[in-house]
């Protein structure tokens, strides 16, 4: 017989000896029992039979503070099941006759006889089985009634079966509030066996428990009902929960709870919050617990126009041009920036998770075309583009995801500097030269290229002979005298060089030209 099987027994008796005697004259473990407390007197007795919560308890009547009989009839009061059996020097019938009315199972005199002790024992131990095994059978119906309806009522979307049943679904009728939590799996993890991890995890979280707390398969998921909880001990159970599915090789992949609501409708109300949130965990990134008391004002649950006007927002153009600088010059901070920037921007624009997908496939895929056009030869180097498609699609959160951008775009850096470990002040100096139109600033290619702006004017200062204004200039003077050359108006050909002040085009052109507009052109017409 193991110990799993042992009823417990406690001693209660003000008198050393007799507890000694009683551990001793009997092997408690060859009858099926084990001793599991002792003590002197009855007030000592009523806190620890609260705390053990005993099978059998062994007790004198004759104590100090508390006697024995109003020891039973306190722990009676006090919802304690455990059996009873007297050992007293008085046959009183008064005592008797009170032993009777509370129930006690026996009642011996001292000095106890061993062979009608180890009867009593024998006996009490069937019946504790017995009535074990009836119970069992009739909550196991009763479980299996309760789950049907809860199970009814979570899918009822009008509330009507909740309120038809409230205060009828069996084991259900003591609680005030529930709270449901749903644990959505882990593609990996191991085969969800789901009666035999729903018993298991119903017995580890609510085994001792009195109240209507339960575990119930749901559609696949497992969902735990917790009765009159606070968010502390939810969490708690949740992740102790967590902790024995993994040892079972099961992960889970999410846990949503939510709202705690009243009554059987409340069981209704927060299935749907927790499927919400199993629903929208691509948005939530790779968080283990989601609550809806926390996240029900995130905008991912509001429905309004923001979000395509999010979504309109976005310039791939833009987000590309930026990304592919980054790459270029090795800046990984610009490129974690911007991969933030651009996750953040989609989650707000609401888009489907495979719309968003889609979009940074296409982004990815603009920057590999612009690199590779730039530098043959990164041919064969780079990932084909169905495995970064394929990339893009396993990633199972928006979290994941940004941080998939950010190491092949990471990687793309530094496959360049490996075909091309052309100095970075060269790559500046190229964009300055291909963006020239644009509205250029120290600081502007400092942030775009990671580098301090009076640190990045001096370096620029050294390469080229002058100041990065200067150059700036003589560049755009340069693409300007072409556009002239091509018939463009003067001021035509300044606005598309990058000046925006007409009268300060004239006055550096001819600074630098030595000739007005007009005369440049007027010189090299070949007319």
């Amino acid at each position: 017989m193991t110990m799993h099987e042992m009823l417990r027994v406690m001693i209660v008796d003000d008198e050393p000896k007799v507890r000694e005697g009683l551990k001793t004259i009997i092997k408690w473990s060859e009858y099926g029992y084990s001793i599991c407390g002792e003590c002197a007197d009855g007030i000592e007795g009523l806190e620890m039979i609260k705390k053990l919560e005993p099978d059998l308890v062994l007790v004198d009547i004759k104590m100090p503070e508390m006697n024995g009989l109003e020891f039973i009839e306190a722990a009676r009061q006090n919802g304690i099941s455990s059996r009873f059996i007297i050992l007293t020097g008085y046959s009183d019938f008064a005592y008797t006759k009170k032993a009777i009315q509370l129930s006690v199972d026996s009642y011996l005199l001292k000095p106890v006889d061993e062979e009608e002790l180890i009867q009593n024992l024998i006996q009490i131990r069937e019946e504790i089985l017995k009535d074990r095994e009836i119970r069992k059978s009739l909550n196991d119906a009763q479980k299996i009634t309760r789950d049907s309806m809860v199970r009814s009522v979570m899918k009822d979307d009008s509330g009507r079966l909740a309120a038809e049943w409230d205060g009828k679904i069996p084991g259900m009728s003591g609680s005030r509030s529930f709270q449901v939590a749903l644990v959505q799996f882990a593609e990996d993890s191991a085969v969800y066996g789901s009666d035999a991890v729903i018993r298991e995890t119903d017995a580890l979280l609510f085994g001792s428990s009195k109240n209507d707390s339960f575990v119930i398969d749901m559609d696949g998921k497992m969902c735990i009902v917790f009765a009159d909880s606070d968010i502390d001990r939810s969490g708690r159970l949740l992740k102790e929960a967590a902790d024995y599915l993994c040892s079972r090789g099961l992960t889970p992949a999410i846990t949503a709870l939510g709202r705690k609501a009243d009554g059987i409708a409340g069981i209704g109300r927060s299935y749907a919050d927790a499927v919400r949130l199993t629903d929208k965990r691509f948005y939530f990134g790779s968080s283990a617990l989601l609550n809806w008391d926390e996240l029900k004002d995130d905008s991912i649950f509001r429905d309004d126009c923001e979000a395509d006007k999010a979504g309109n927002d976005i310039d791939i153009g833009k987000i590309t041009e930026g990304l592919y600088v980054a790459a270029e010059v090795m800046n990984t901070g610009r490129i974690r920036e911007l991969a933030s920037e651009i996750c953040r921007a989609l989650r707000d624009s609401k888009y489907s998770e495979l719309r968003i997908k889609g979009f940074c496939t296409n982004l990815l895929n603009a920057v590999y075309e612009k690199a590779m056009h730039r530098y043959p030869a990164l041919s064969g180097k780079l990932p084909s583009y169905d495995e970064r498609v394929a990339g893009i699609y396993d990633q199972p959160d928006i979290c994941r995801l940004e941080e998939y951008i950010a190491r092949q775009l990471e990687a793309l850096s530094g496959i360049i500097s490996a075909v091309d470990p052309q100095s970075v002040i060269k790559k500046i100096i190229r964009y300055i030269d291909e963006n020239y139109q644009q509205d250029l600033t120290l600081e502007k290619l400092g942030g775009l290229f990671g580098y301090n702006s009076c640190y990045l004017g001096k370096v620029i200062k050294q390469y080229t002979g002058c100041n990065f204004n200067t150059y700036l200039e003589n560049v755009r003077i340069d693409h300007a005298k072409e556009l002239l050359l091509r018939g463009c108006k003067a001021g035509e050909a300044a606005l598309r060089t990058g000046f925006r002040n007409i009268d300060y085009f004239y006055y550096k052109f001819k600074k630098n030209v030595g000739l007005s507009t007009s005369e440049f052109k007027k010189e090299n017409s070949t007319g």
